[in-house]
């Protein structure tokens, strides 16, 4: 439900913004030292709007990950980590979406 976008820390800042509903997030768990499943990180699309419904979908290899969005509206129709301007015309409803992140 959080309206932040990219990747978070787990402070708990991020999953506390209640600003975008159903917009979805994809969490990130790892063994700690003792064994125990404790979250690594959260992760939010760019352009991140109520209803998106990110995280829907998730795929993983490696160092990168892949993210579906079922019900993202933007009508970008390029792949672009550049410029959020087409991004931001939610005009192609439910049209979806896939966001890539890769640990440099």
């Amino acid at each position: 439900s959080s309206g932040t976008t990219g990747i978070d820390n787990v402070d708990g800042s991020a999953a506390s913004d209640l600003s975008a509903g159903s917009s979805g997030a994809v969490y990130v768990f790892k063994r700690d030292e003792t064994g125990f499943w404790v979250q690594d990180a959260y992760f939010k699309s760019s352009n991140s709007d109520s209803g998106d419904l990110f995280g829907t979908s998730v795929s993983v290899s490696g160092t990168t990950a892949a993210a579906g969005s079922i019900a993202e509206s933007a009508a970008e129709t390029t792949i672009d980590n550049v410029d959020d301007s087409a991004s931001a015309d939610n005009s192609a409803t439910d049209a979806g979406a896939a966001y890539i992140f890769s640990v440099k």
